[in-house]
């Protein structure tokens, strides 16, 4: 694969942000989440993880969509991975 159909590879399931990523987590009081592994691009890949390795997390491990929206690196990411997607080469 390569890196723009890794970063896209959540297609439209973006779970109401632009710029997701997902990782494993663990709720540590507060309301808030600890954050144990990742990151994945799509909720697919970290849930198939998460599961293959569920000895290293425990019973309440869980995957969770995170937002990147404030991050500039991400968006950069993204934004340039989108502009690679929809670039054509014209072979003639």
């Amino acid at each position: 694969m390569t890196t723009t159909e890794i970063v896209l590879s959540h297609g439209d399931k973006t779970e109401a942000t632009c710029f997701p990523f997902w990782a494993i987590v663990k709720k540590c009081g507060l309301g808030r989440n600890e954050f144990l592994d990742g990151i994945w691009f799509n909720r697919e890949d970290a849930t198939k993880y998460l599961n293959a390795k569920r000895y290293r997390y425990g019973d309440k491990a869980f995957v969770y969509c995170f937002s990147g929206n404030a991050s500039w690196h991400l968006r950069e990411i993204f934004e340039n991975a989108g502009k690679e997607s929809q670039s054509v080469e014209v072979v003639e």
